[in-house]
């Protein structure tokens, strides 16, 4: 799988031997950065707004978000092990 966000905050997930989209994910506001747990099972999203979104990868469920203080998500990223 492949992963794509863009300033419309929506995160696209694609099948790289095919080229084939399997579907998307609308995040909170437009996507700076994302990463994925080690597993696939999870993909969490950083915005240009500030808002950093969790969603299940299988299913496309928003767990959650949490909204900074106004401040850009610059980067986020899962440690070693999740």
């Amino acid at each position: 799988m492949f992963f794509t966000g863009s300033q419309d905050g929506v995160i696209n997930c694609w099948i790289l031997e095919t080229g084939e989209r399997l579907g998307n994910y609308k995040t909170s506001g437009a996507v700076k950065t994302l990463d994925l747990t080690d597993n696939s099972e999870y993909l969490i999203s950083g915005s240009l707004e500030g808002t950093v979104d969790l969603f299940q990868v299988n299913g496309g469920v928003n767990i959650g978000n949490i909204k900074a203080d106004e401040r850009k998500a610059r980067w986020v990223e899962l440690s070693i092990g999740d």
